[in-house]
Parts: C-alpha cells; structure tokens; sequence
C-alpha cells in the first residue's frame, strides 16, 4: 500500500471524531441562542401550517397585530389581520392549552418516577 494513503486514512481516523464532537458542542451549546435569534422582538411566527408540497398558512404577530398570512416559493401575502376579540381569543386558547401540556407532563414524569411507565 502507499505511506501516503495510509497516512490520510490515519488522520480522518484520528480528526473526524474530534471535528464531530466540535460540531456537536456548538450546536449545543449555541442552539438555544439560534432559536432566540429567530424569535425577533417585534415580529414572531407564532404557528405554521402546510397546506400544500409549495403552500403555508402562516399565523404572525406583528406588534399587537396578529396577522394570517400564505407563503408559497415565489410570494408571501396577507390574508388577513385578526380583531382585538379574536386574538384575545388565541391568547387565552394557547394558554390553555399551554397549561394542559403541563399538567400532562408532569403527570407523565411522575408516572417514570414511580416506575409504572418504562420504555420497552
């Protein structure tokens, strides 16, 4: 065999491992801050629907606006903006809901404290 093959093969072997455990750090460590960077402070998508392989229904809060908008690959419009009701209405829905996950959760994490739920 050539010294020369060898000699890659023995430093892919040596620095694949510590480039994958640099990567793996960095998206730990930064991916928080990625999220928080996508969540602006003025404008944040709050849902986002497919309704097609092209085609999302987007729910948007602009301000204290909350927008319904479509995206497809060539343009994003505005469908609608909903009233002070119906926002208040998404809010109060989301908080909800927001507290029923919570409930679940902890209910969930009792249960694998106790042992009655183990993944199999």
């Amino acid at each position: 065999m050539d010294y020369e093959f060898i000699k890659m093969m023995i430093q892919i072997v040596i620095f694949l491992p510590f480039i994958l455990f640099l990567v793996y750090l960095s998206l730990k460590v930064g991916g928080g801050k990625v999220q928080s960077l996508q969540n602006g402070k003025y404008i944040k998508v709050l849902e986002k629907i497919n309704v097609s392989k092209e085609g999302n229904i987007i729910l948007v809060k602009i301000g204290e606006e909350y927008h319904i908008m479509t995206s497809t690959n060539s343009e994003i419009k505005e469908i609608s903006v909903l009233s002070k009701e119906e926002s208040l209405k998404y809010e109060m829905d989301k908080k909800l809901s927001d507290q029923e996950f919570k409930v679940y959760k902890d209910k969930l994490k009792r249960l694998i404290k106790k042992g009655r739920f183990k993944d199999e």
